[in-house]
């Protein structure tokens, strides 16, 4: 039992490093490792993944964009394709897709999770770590309107605009609560509650009837129209 042991710290050192090796694009120490790790025994998909990349080159690398601040938490195109959006811990970036240019930042007093555009593009959303939810210009980069609810949270961690550029709504860092706004006006429309388990998610249906919700255990639906919940799906 201590040889396996012994020969399990082994392996899971040669993974680690060479995991790391890959992040820092150092793909010769990176295959050393990760070939040893795959000859002592571990075949699972994340090792067998990252082996084959290490083999390849990054001939495919078109570009590469760079956090304002600690972690990127997410990247979206933008319907037509001409932009993207990363969020970090500080704020939002745009980038036009074409040339790698950064074109706006996106400021905010927490960490941005994520950002989301509106179907037709002109539009974006952020869901702020601060308690907010603000709506941008992507055009010009500025700011339209923040969306808030009374009370304390533990921020947004993920919004969404109806297809139709109506209704914004988002989800709370744990999962436990969605909020909904007139994306016109502001006015809070509904407070709908999750399972809270840390995985949370949202989405509009593509006709914006329905607004799918997940706190990570189960995915309740509910109408748009009512602000009931009709469905929920283990």
């Amino acid at each position: 039992m201590k040889d396996r042991m012994a020969e399990q710290l082994a392996e899971q050192a040669e993974v680690e490093q060479g995991r790391q090796a890959l992040l820092h694009d150092e793909l010769g120490e990176a295959q050393q490792h990760l070939t040893d790790a795959y000859r002592r025994g571990d075949h699972s998909p994340p090792v067998v993944f990252m082996l084959a990349r290490a083999l390849q080159s990054l001939l495919a690398e078109r570009a590469r964009f760079t956090a304002a601040a600690g972690h990127m938490w997410s990247a979206t195109f933008s319907p037509d394709g001409q932009q993207i959006v990363t969020t970090d811990d500080a704020c939002a970036r745009i980038w036009d897709a074409r040339t790698y240019r950064l074109l706006f930042t996106l400021p905010q007093h927490g960490t941005v999770y994520e950002a989301r555009y509106s179907s037709d593009g002109r539009r974006l959303v952020t869901a702020s770590g601060d308690d907010s939810v603000t709506i941008w210009d992507s055009a010009s980069g500025v700011r339209m309107r923040e969306l808030r609810r009374d009370g304390r949270l533990r921020g947004y961690f993920d919004a969404v605009i109806s297809g139709d550029g109506k209704l914004v709504a988002a989800i709370d860092t744990k999962g436990a609560v969605a909020h909904v706004w007139d994306a016109d006006t502001g006015i809070p429309l509904a407070e709908l509650r999750n399972d809270a388990s840390e995985f949370p998610t949202i989405a509009f249906s593509a006709d914006g009837r329905w607004l799918a919700t997940s706190g990570g255990d189960d995915v309740r639906v509910f109408d748009t129209q009512t602000w009931t919940q009709v469905l929920t799906i283990a």
